[in-house]
């Protein structure tokens, strides 16, 4: 059989748990250097530069983990991502036209 690609569940792309689990590790590892960070400082260990250098890997940590741990599925998402981007556009499209037939004109560069 050739290669099937990852496991599908009613046309859907199923939850990878490796990839929710490895998103709460990084969580973890996140908080665990910005409590080490906030300690190292209050104790004097670390100057504000190295905070900083040590907050942001932190914070990325973080995020990135929060991210992975709780998006099901990047396909969805990124449909969901299209859609949005797509009615954002309508909606704007429509504020001009009603913008520009108040002005009296064809947009608002119109003499």
């Amino acid at each position: 059989m050739p290669d099937e690609g990852p496991p599908q569940r009613d046309g859907q792309w199923s939850r990878r748990p490796g990839l929710v689990r490895a998103g709460w590790w990084c969580v973890a590892a996140g908080l665990l250097l910005g409590i080490a960070t906030v300690i190292s400082r209050a104790v004097g260990a670390i100057d504000e530069d190295q905070v900083m250098g040590l907050a942001l890997p932190a914070w990325l940590l973080v995020l990135a983990g929060l991210v992975a741990a709780v998006i099901p599925d990047p396909v969805r998402i990124w449909r969901h991502g299209l859609l949005a981007g797509l009615r954002v556009g309508s909606l704007l499209r429509r504020w001009r036209a009603a913008l520009s037939r108040s002005r009296g004109g064809n947009g608002p560069f119109t003499e």
